[in-house]
């Protein structure tokens, strides 16, 4: 079970065989060199009582205890073992809780099919401590044990790790098993581990993501989630925390809990924080929002760690999200019984009375807008002004919805609300990247696609955010998962395909982009080897983009030097077109990926 290239599972078993009752105890003390190892009860001592500790529920009474169960012998560097191996030990000890002797008739290492000692599989037994027992261990042939009530005896478990074990061991866990034959009809299994290789799988989240809901502007929300380290060894957290954009959101995180770390991020310069095995913390999530907006703003709350005095080999997400609302105006809310695609045809029937009234009064009007497809005549039915109102679209394409409230004191609201419908096909966007000369992976252009709600940077220098690099809406190499988008919003975009292909092009396959959002493209060219120090050459890039309306853009022979951002084009959904921008801005690597 610890070597790779074995075809037999060793096991580590320890069989002790008791007898306990009436005159147990005596008679197991006579039958020859027998070792005391306290005082032999009464052998006219009474039968062990059913309030002895079970088993377990269905089982009998249990006369052995274990001073640890499940039995962790730590953590063993499997890619790391010192010249001549290693080796882990710990010393357990084995109790009679009952009130009679036990007689143990048994005490070996054998495999894990009970078939023969256990020589050569990386385990070992002293029983040192106990006196009179063979070095060996104690066998069925030998004279048995006589172990008093109350009495305990050290047992010493050894796993030792030579040339056999290599460093190919990785994460495997190295499992062996306990068996303790001490009851009168019976045994019980305890594992015994080791640990090799990286943590993985350590720590774990009782939620793997949070939703505050609508969160009023300059407040703050607040939400506890529980962090494990599940392994028996400690883990060191080295960075803890929202990125910055997420901050930038409102989103933070107290840390007072995690060793007292009192700062709302662990970064990869302070000292790392250790966790014990089996330890439990709470993370404190915080959503404090600045600005009202009509839809969920999202961050990812970031946990690297390793094993102590070791490199982070080891990260996990925890996904949030809050709507950020002002309290002092109603909050807009569309419903569409039909949902978010429909055949040719369908009367759509859409409702504002989710809307949210707060401190104006109930809302007494609603105001209903719609961007529809180029040739589209389509009308809200009766009018544009009811709670509730029916919407047949006559062409296919993507139609967006809006709807504006307004309260009793004529307070409009904050943001209006929108609703996307795709009718008919839905449709797909297909976007390549080449360029010349080839280059390794981490060497080539990035192609970026990024959503209507990216807010990145002020890259042009013009006072307005450009939507690159927003590392929760900006999809590009190294920000974007390269089996599929899921930005969570409306729609579900696991059937969307972003392809990495060789040394010389980057696809991005999109064939169910969310109805009446506007899309941007664009190609950057980094300056160096992702931090590796390896420059950049300057490249040669083309582009295509072709929508399943049949519009198309391709632009050619666009040289990208180290540091250059290519602005390229605009796809409106709702028109099914593609817009060329075309830009390039130089020097824009410099100061583009956030901490």
């Amino acid at each position: 079970m610890f070597g790779v290239t074995r075809s037999v599972c060793w096991v580590l078993a320890l069989s002790l065989l008791a007898a306990c009752g009436d005159g147990g105890g005596g008679e197991a003390g006579d039958t020859g060199a027998v070792a005391d190892v306290e005082e032999t009860a009464d052998a006219d001592a009474d039968v062990v009582e059913d309030t002895a500790t079970p088993v377990d529920t269905a089982g009998p009474a249990r006369c052995l205890t274990l001073s640890a169960e499940p039995v962790s012998l730590g953590r063993l560097d499997g890619n790391n073992l010192p010249a001549g191996g290693g080796s882990l030990s710990r010393e357990v000890t084995l109790t009679n809780t009952c009130d009679d002797a036990v007689s143990l008739t048994e005490l070996r290492l054998v495999d894990d099919n009970d078939a023969g000692d256990c020589a050569g599989c990386g385990f070992s037994l002293d029983l040192s401590a106990i006196p009179g027992v063979p070095a060996g261990g104690l066998a069925p042939s030998d004279p048995a044990l006589s172990l008093a009530s109350g009495a305990a005896v050290t047992l010493t478990l050894t796993f030792f790790a030579d040339e056999t074990y290599p460093g190919v061991l990785g994460a495997l866990t190295l499992e062996a098993t306990l068996h303790l034959a001490g009851e009168p009809d019976g045994a019980w299994t305890v594992p015994v581990t080791v640990r090799t290789g990286d943590p993985e799988g350590c720590v774990v989240f009782d939620a793997d993501s949070h939703d505050f809901g609508e969160v009023v502007v300059g407040t703050t929300a607040q939400a506890t989630v529980r962090v494990t380290n599940a392994c028996d060894e400690p883990v060191a957290f080295t960075y803890a925390g929202f990125g910055e954009s997420s901050a930038a959101l409102g989103f933070s995180a107290d840390l007072s809990s995690l060793l007292g770390h009192a700062a709302s991020a662990l970064h990869g310069s302070d000292p790392p924080a250790e966790v014990a095995g089996g330890a439990s913390w709470d993370l404190v999530l915080l959503y404090t929002p600045t600005e009202p907006a009509d839809f969920a703003k999202r961050g990812t709350f970031e946990l690297h760690w390793g094993w102590p005095g070791t490199a982070t080999g080891q990260f996990k997400n925890l996904e949030v999200q809050g709507v950020p609302v002002d309290d002092a105006c109603p909050h807009p809310r569309i419903t569409v019984a039909e949902g978010e695609a429909v055949d040719p045809g369908t009367e759509l029937h859409l409702s504002g009375s989710a809307s949210i009234a707060t401190t104006g009064g109930p809302i007494t009007a609603w105001t209903w807008s719609v961007t529809a497809p180029i040739g589209s005549s389509a009308t809200f039915q009766p009018d544009a002004s009811g709670e509730s109102v029916t919407f047949t679209p006559d062409v296919p394409g993507g139609y967006g919805f809006s709807l504006q409230v307004t309260d009793e004191s004529g307070k409009a609201g904050c943001e209006p609300d929108v609703a996307f419908v795709q009718v008919g096909e839905p449709l797909e966007i297909n976007v390549l990247v080449t360029w010349t000369p080839e280059g390794t992976f981490w060497l080539q252009p990035g192609l970026h696609f990024a959503h209507p709600n990216a807010s990145g940077r002020d890259l042009w220098g013009d006072a307005t955010p450009e939507p690159w690099y927003d590392q929760l809406w900006d999809c590009y190499p190294g920000n974007c998962d390269l089996f599929g988008l899921d930005w969570g919003v409306p729609d579900d975009y696991t059937d969307n395909v972003w392809i990495l292909s060789g040394d010389k092009k980057s696809e991005l396959e999109f064939p169910r982009a969310e109805a009446g959002l506007t899309y941007r493209v664009g190609v950057d060219s980094p300056l160096s080897d992702m931090g590796g120090g390896t420059p950049m050459e300057t490249r040669t890039a083309r582009i295509e983009i072709s929508l399943s309306t049949g519009a198309s853009l391709v632009l050619e022979d666009q040289a990208l030097v180290p540091g250059d951002f290519w602005d390229v084009a605009i796809i409106d959904t709702a028109a099914g077109t593609i817009t060329k921008v075309d830009q390039l801005h130089h020097d824009v690597n410099t100061h583009q990926v956030p901490e």
